[in-house]
């Protein structure tokens, strides 16, 4: 968040439980702290680059919505995700252990400098992508345990 307060983007940063409200830095404007949102999948419809750990779930979230990423994995898994991004142009990968603001800022540059090109590429991901099912098959797995006790 320190990073991106020296830039004139605007800023939702969403965090989990790892903060208490009390242990939000004062910010500027451009930096909106949330804590809770009840969609990130309406979130990453509206932005225009989302920065993720490169989760599961921030990864498929943001491959869906068809954004650009920077993506900063916290482990292994995340890692390879991330990297699933960057091969399809539509993502650049920073390190964790060698993180500098200076990088960050780079790295934000060079989206919004050849935007067209990385949002293109997210685009052309998210159109690969079959649409998920959740809901729908978590519907069909209790039916069939419904069905299957009335037996």
């Amino acid at each position: 968040m320190r990073a991106l307060e020296k830039t004139d983007i605007n800023v939702v940063a969403v965090y989990a439980i790892i903060f208490d409200k009390d242990e939000i830095p004062t910010l500027n404007d451009n930096i909106l702290p949330i804590k809770f949102v009840p969609s990130i999948k309406k979130v990453n419809e509206t932005v225009d680059l989302a920065i993720l750990h490169g989760g599961r779930g921030t990864i498929y979230t943001a491959a869906y919505a068809g954004k650009p990423v920077i993506g900063i994995p916290m482990m292994l898994e995340q890692q390879c995700n991330i990297d699933n991004l960057v091969r399809h142009g539509s993502a650049i990968r920073l390190s964790k252990r060698y993180f500098t603001t200076k990088n960050l800022l780079n790295a934000v540059d060079k989206i919004f400098t050849n935007y067209d090109t990385f949002f293109k590429n997210a685009q052309l991901l998210k159109e690969k992508l079959q649409e998920p099912k959740g809901a729908e098959n978590t519907v069909k797995r209790i039916l069939e345990i419904i069905e299957k006790d009335r037996m």
